[in-house]
């Protein structure tokens, strides 16, 4: 495991990379100067990842700028073939993508096991 600090003060956990998958976990609320530390470091990870699972157990807000950064990194990924899946999402940040219907865009699984084993559900192209 290894930790960046994104510029405006997020920290964000790279779990796990392995071979082309990879586990990130934001430790924080995802607003609007957050949310670009985020995109940063999906951009310099995504390049080589197939898969993207981004923990959310530590991320209680989203913002608009925040969903912005996941629905965008989740296009990008999938047009190069890969998967972007959230991982232990706080009731907060699913009922919020609930209301975005964002809910059936993405992978949510339960935990980042079942994430990696592509357990749960399956997202919708957007």
């Amino acid at each position: 495991m290894w930790q960046i600090f994104g510029p405006n003060g997020l920290m964000l956990r790279v779990l796990r990379q392995e071979g082309t998958t990879c586990i990130v976990a934001p430790d924080g609320d995802l607003c609007v100067l957050e949310s670009e530390d985020l995109h940063q470091v999906i951009n310099v990870l995504a390049p080589g990842s197939s898969t993207i699972v981004l923990d959310l157990s530590d991320v209680g807000l989203v913002s608009n700028p925040g969903m912005d950064v996941l629905v965008e990194t989740h296009r990008s990924v999938r047009e190069h073939g890969g998967r972007v899946c959230l991982a232990r999402v706080q009731p907060r940040v699913l009922e919020l993508l609930h209301r975005l219907r964002l809910d059936a865009v993405f992978e949510i699984h339960e935990s980042v096991d079942q994430a990696l084993n592509g357990d749960g559900r399956h997202d919708d192209v957007i």
